[in-house]
């Protein structure tokens, strides 16, 4: 959209573009640092990926090329204006342009204004993850916070009935914080957000999704009992509405101002809460305990995707001997859903994890990770019913020596993974043939599946700058009519030349599949890097992959490359 509109302002194609900010970039920096009490600095990324294909479809634009803005301005030392700009000539308009522009000028380091693209995160249980495209204001003068923010979230989606796409309705929001005290001590947070569909961005037909709105509060706080032992929390509430054209609750519609909610018939409330204690009594151990209930009907649109209808237990133990040689941790979780017994049937989950890392001495070290997880549900439907348990071990020992005229370092890794579902239905179809499927497919339609992966990598480094990698991998996949085994190797060659401003990098590598037949894929890739000292570096890239295909699969060819400038100023 930018392009276009620079295009018929001024004749700026989109490389011309490109080219502009890079040359503003420069200019910028040059002025400035001339300037008194002006101060800039930035960063400025150009690049263009090439793509091409034979024996299949394109999977990649042909050409695309992208251009990355992140520049600061700082006044009289106090006030900082950073800017961010983002270009593609792969244009979307799906949720919101990928085109963004963003400022976010901090003024006397109390103050910071946001405008155009940005981030901000109030609290876990009201507004997080969003990207929004309006303003905002950060105040923290002292032990004092303000927080406020107010755009858009969602662009409008026309949708395709052809296609069954829904179409959704512009989504704006605005959110709060106030708060005192010093975050990660003690403190206290009052939150508020409300995101809500705008009904006029759409004319209402069968493919759009229904409006809704919603508005989440909390009570936010933190409190440091000593060095040693440490609480928050977060207490919410949400209201929200799944369907706009709904009808009013009239009866309490007037006790809420309609600037924040309107009730409605299809509106519901519920709650949500989040406690944790830090436990560091010295710098050898240390103990988290959190706990979180998110009622059912609990809804927050200031995150992506929020889960609701949980309580969640977990404890994180750590342990650190032999003069920081040794460290263990470990982390345990149990979660159930169905808070108030209205679903058929109830989920439980446990998950758990233990690392174990200990440095014998500077030529050898070894880590031992074991991780588990399960999924179970009460459902009596044998169809239905959930019964998921996941094992995984890894085990990586490695050493690191002198020799070869160089110095050296021997990765190997042992990994083991278990999954099975005791579903007893699905178990009735471990007999069905799978010869003449895809292996994904194979290893879906089977309760049990379990892998076995080798890795061994050795990195030797000379003087001269010359480094060489070589790694193996095997991996195996059992299933109950057969085995997929995966193989690769790769080497990898780099050396710095005139004096390591310019980098070459050479790698092979070679894998093969095999399940019912064989397939084997050959790369060839390299790597170019050349710094222009203060006029930033230059870097591409090359790779080009030739697959063999058996019986069922067609054998091809991809040639993909980039080249790309950066500059820091």
């Amino acid at each position: 959209m930018i392009a276009k509109l620079l295009d018929l302002m001024f004749g700026l194609t989109e490389k011309k573009l490109l080219f502009f900010i890079f040359a503003a970039t420069l200019f910028w920096g040059e002025l400035y640092a001339q300037i008194p009490y002006v101060a800039f600095n930035g960063s400025l990324s150009l690049s263009n990926d090439f793509y091409s294909a034979s024996g299949i479809e394109a999977r990649r634009p042909g050409n695309q090329s992208r251009g990355m803005l992140n520049a600061n301005f700082t006044l009289f030392d106090q006030i900082s204006l950073p800017f961010q700009f983002t270009f593609s000539t792969n244009q979307s308009s799906f949720q919101q342009p990928f085109n963004q522009f963003g400022v976010n000028p901090r003024i006397f380091k109390w103050l910071t204004l946001h405008g155009g693209y940005f981030s901000a995160k109030m609290s876990d249980l009201t507004f997080g993850d969003l990207r929004v495209y309006g303003g905002g204001i950060d105040l923290t003068p002292g032990n004092f916070r303000l927080k406020f923010l107010y755009g858009r979230t969602k662009d409008v989606l026309n949708g395709d009935s052809v296609r069954n796409i829904p179409a959704t309705y512009r989504q704006k929001a605005f959110a709060a914080q106030l708060g005192y005290g010093k975050e990660g001590e003690s403190y206290i947070n009052i939150n508020v957000s409300r995101v809500w569909d705008d009904t006029a961005s759409l004319i209402t037909n069968t493919t759009i999704s229904k409006p809704a709105e919603n508005m989440a509060l909390s009570d936010q706080f933190g409190i440091r009992f000593s060095k040693a032992l440490s609480m928050t929390g977060e207490l919410g509430v949400s209201l929200y509405s799944s369907n706009l054209h709904a009808e009013k609750a009239d009866d309490i519609a007037g006790r809420i101002p309609s600037f924040l909610f309107t009730p409605r018939i299809s509106t519901q409330i519920d709650g949500a809460g989040i406690l944790a204690f830090n436990i560091t009594p010295s710098e050898y151990w240390s103990l988290a305990l959190s706990g979180k209930w998110i009622g059912p009907g609990f809804v927050s649109l200031g995150y992506a995707q929020m889960p609701n209808d949980l309580m969640e237990y977990t404890a994180n133990p750590s342990l650190r001997l032999l003069d920081n040689r040794l460290n263990i941790t470990g982390s345990v979780g149990i979660r159930q859903n169905n808070l108030r017994n209205n679903k058929l049937n109830t989920s439980k989950g446990f998950t758990g994890m233990t690392s174990i890392d200990y440095q014998l001495n500077s030529f050898f070290g070894v880590n031992c990770l074991y991780n588990q997880n399960q999924i179970k549900s009460d459902n009596k439907s044998e169809l239905t019913k959930i019964s998921n348990v996941f094992n995984m071990l890894t085990l990586s020992p490695r050493f690191m020596f002198p020799g070869l005229g160089g110095s050296n370092s021997i990765i190997f890794t042992f990994s083991y993974q278990d999954s099975q579902d005791d579903n007893s239905y699905l178990q009735q179809t471990q007999t069905i043939d799978t010869t003449d499927i895809d292996p994904i497919e194979a290893i879906i339609q089977h309760s049990r599946n379990q892998t076995r992966s080798y890795m061994a990598a050795h990195t030797l480094s000379l003087p001269s700058s010359l480094t060489a990698s070589t790694s193996l991998f095997y991996t195996c996949t059992s299933i109950p009519n057969g085995s997929i085994q995966i193989a690769n190797i790769n080497e990898n060659v780099g050396h710095q030349f005139l004096e390591n401003r310019l980098g070459l990098t050479l790698g092979l590598g070679y894998s093969t599949t095999h399940y019912v037949t064989t397939n084997g894929q050959f790369i060839v890739s390299f790597n170019a890097s050349y710094s222009l000292l203060k006029l930033g570096s230059i870097n591409f890239s090359l790779s080009n992959s030739k697959y063999r295909g058996g019986a069922q699969t067609p054998s091809y060819s991809e040639l993909q490359g980039n080249l790309q400038y950066t500059i820091n100023i």
